[in-house]
């Protein structure tokens, strides 16, 4: 929200964003809202955005973790039991006919 006088008689007016005019409820007239007051109401009502969305950013990043990284480690750890079986395997075969002789 962001305050402004009115042209007219200097009532202090409240604007919320809404339209390009608005009336002054002092002396009744149609007064315009001045440009800036209206460019300041729109970045206050994008920074609440913003803020609005932080929470949502951080459980986003928490959410691709838990579908990218999480599978990933999980597929790196089942590939790297099967190289040790894959290696393991056929050195216990050469070590087992070895023994059996």
């Amino acid at each position: 929200m962001s305050n402004f006088n009115c042209p007219n008689c200097g009532g202090s007016l409240d604007y919320k964003g809404e339209l390009t005019t608005m009336r002054c409820p002092y002396c009744n007239s149609s007064v315009v809202v001045p440009q800036e007051v209206r460019a300041a109401a729109t970045a206050a009502a994008v920074g609440e955005g913003v803020k609005k969305m932080a929470p949502m950013v951080k459980y986003f990043i928490i959410f691709m973790i838990v579908i990218t990284v999480v599978p990933t480690c999980i597929g790196l750890f089942f590939a790297l039991i099967g190289t040790v079986v894959g290696i393991a395997a056929p050195i216990l075969v050469v070590i087992l006919s070895f023994i059996g002789r």
